[in-house]
């Protein structure tokens, strides 16, 4: 049934112009982010190009390092340590992971949950995962557990409201902090509208090239 979640996703994902590459398992994830990376990447500009990750989502960093190696890229990741940001294990402001996304030729990261009926990917902003990689630089590439195909919405949704439930506080006791993540963006595709004359544009409001690394 998983399997068949998958392949769905993955018609569906690349019938909205998004690119898919799988992975065997964990140990085969470098490999395949690196052949990801060159093929979502334009080089034209003869610079060496700039991958920014924040993976979030229970992914770690570290584990994808090895595909961004070498002098062909410039590399900086993104993590959350006891509710405090990092940058390339250093405390950083938001302000700076901005502005490193901007220049940046790739943005990488996890996801929360994909879903096969309509081709898309879940990502939070909030404890654990940020948005600057998906939205600021030209090219977006997104891990996907084959675990974390679903195949609805409703389903995804229900995913988020199980995640972001907190036990109710014992009489007098202070209620917990709302688990809820201050944002919720759902891709479909790469960034794209359409002007009044109906011709369609790529790459406007965010990312013109997209990609999904499914990890088996």
């Amino acid at each position: 049934m998983k399997r068949a979640l998958v392949e769905e996703f993955r018609a569906r994902w690349e019938g909205l112009g998004g690119h898919y590459w799988e992975a065997a398992g964990p140990s085969a994830l470098p490999q395949v982010l690196a052949a990801a990376s060159d093929a979502l990447v334009d080089r034209s500009a003869g610079t060496t190009p700039s991958v920014l990750l924040w993976p979030g989502h229970g992914f770690a960093a570290s584990a994808w390092a090895p595909a961004w190696t070498g002098p062909a890229w410039e590399r900086a990741a993104v993590e959350w340590q006891a509710g405090s940001l990092y940058l390339n294990g250093r405390p950083a402001e938001e302000g700076a992971i901005r502005a490193l996304a901007a220049r940046a030729a790739l943005g990488v990261t996890g996801s929360a949950w994909a879903v096969a009926d309509t081709g898309s990917v879940a990502l939070y902003r909030g404890p654990g995962g940020g948005l600057w990689p998906s939205l600021l630089p030209p090219a977006h590439l997104m891990v996907v557990r084959a675990s974390q195909v679903v195949a609805n919405v409703a389903e995804g949704l229900g995913l988020l409201r199980g995640e972001s439930e907190t036990p109710a506080p014992s009489a007098g006791a202070a209620s917990p902090p709302s688990r809820m993540p201050r944002m919720v963006k759902i891709i479909s595709g790469p960034s794209s509208t359409a002007d009044i004359e109906g011709q369609l544009w790529i790459g406007v409001h965010g990312p013109a090239r997209v990609g999904v690394v499914l990890v088996g």
